[in-house]
């Protein structure tokens, strides 16, 4: 990258040398001079291309950026650049921790079951050598067909683990491509008592050995709220939590369905805050029994801090009017915010989660804190 700024430079500099009085190439010079540090320099390269062409807004905001990554350099404190590769830096260690975290958990998990069906098997092996006498063929070659059927059970199960990993993808997507490594679909009685998972309404086909239950979740009328604002189309989803949010009609109770309905609202900011408002800090530690990931608390965060520089915004508005409805909603939200904060360095693993968080992180928790306390 260093590398690549130096080459920058060097093509400026020979532009500079052969069209002196075109503001690009004053612009482009005074760019890669901040990019390597060369502050004082950057500034008058790019106080010269505002000269040239005093109507390019681009270069006025970059002089800006440079004049005050100088005072910030006199007083010895970051500047952009510096600061910008301490929070790539901060992400990747982050990154890094939570994906040897995840194999090691996986590669504990799957150790734990070889180990478990090692143990039966080995008690399956002395059962049937002290009945050996009395297997007939027939019996015998059932127990070879159940054993291989297991076997490659066990296969299928360990390939589908292997494969989550190795495609990073979520807990609850890792949970179904383990639960359907080697699911087949399969007739039942004639007398329709079902046993297993229902693959269509009105088939007969299902998965034995499983508990019946419908694959459509949303018909039951005893689902969550998230699931009754879906309406039965996955597309649809996050536009019934929305609505669901709006009208207050609660709150995910599990991890699980927090991480669905937050990932779901990534690009809503407004959405998220109320879905962070519609949950009662009390109730926090009983929906994240493990821990809140740093990825989730940089993101809760994030929202936190954006949602308090909207309501400031809307309180300032209202500021010749106090005691409006505006005011007090602040107010209220600014409560809610503080408890659920405390709430969250409750958590478990809240310390360790906390250690990841980046500078800007950390400084706009402090912001939303000291606003929490000044409203509530």
């Amino acid at each position: 990258a260093l590398g690549r700024v130096e080459e920058s430079l060097s093509d400026a500099e020979q532009s500079v040398g052969l069209q002196p009085s075109l503001a690009k190439g004053h612009y482009r010079r005074g760019v890669a001079l901040a990019g390597l540090g060369r502050y004082p320099e950057a500034v008058s390269a790019l106080e010269r291309a505002t000269t040239l062409d005093p109507a390019d807004a681009l270069a006025a905001e970059q002089l800006a950026q440079a004049r005050d990554d100088v005072e910030k350099q006199r007083q010895k404190l970051p500047t952009s650049r510096e600061a910008q590769e301490e929070d790539e830096e901060e992400r990747a260690k982050r990154d890094k921790f939570v994906t040897k975290r995840a194999e090691a958990e996986v590669r504990e998990q799957m150790h734990a079951q070889w180990l478990q069906a090692q143990t039966k098997k080995k008690a399956l092996a002395g059962k049937a050598l002290e009945q050996a006498e009395q297997i007939s063929n027939a019996r015998l070659s059932a127990e070879l067909s159940s054993a291989k059927r297991a076997d490659q059970h066990k296969q299928d199960t360990e390939r589908a683990k292997f494969q989550a990993v190795a495609q990073r993808v979520e807990y609850d997507q890792f949970e179904q491509m383990v639960a359907g490594a080697s699911l087949k679909p399969t007739k039942t009685k004639a007398d329709s008592q079902l046993s297993g998972v229902i693959l269509a309404a009105g088939s007969n086909a299902s998965v034995p050995g499983l508990a019946p239950r419908l694959i459509n979740p949303y018909a039951d009328s005893q689902a969550s709220a998230g699931e009754r604002w879906l309406g039965g189309s996955k597309e649809r989803e996050m536009e019934g939590v929305q609505r669901g949010l709006v009208a207050g009609e609660g709150a995910p109770s599990s991890c699980k369905e927090f991480l669905k309905w937050w990932k779901g609202l990534e690009k809503d900011v407004s959405g998220r805050f109320r879905m962070l408002r519609a949950i009662e800090p009390a109730l926090l530690s009983k929906i994240f029994r493990t821990e809140m990931e740093a990825e989730v608390l940089g993101e809760v965060i994030d929202t936190l801090h954006s949602s308090m520089n909207a309501q400031r915004a809307t309180t300032h508005a209202t500021a010749a009017a106090p005691h409006t409805t505006s005011e007090e909603e602040a107010n209220a939200a600014a409560t809610h915010t503080l408890q659920f904060l405390n709430a969250t360095t409750k958590l478990a693993r809240f310390e360790l989660n906390a250690k990841f968080l980046g500078k800007a992180e950390k400084r706009k928790v402090q912001e939303v804190v000291a606003w929490s306390v000044e409203r509530s």
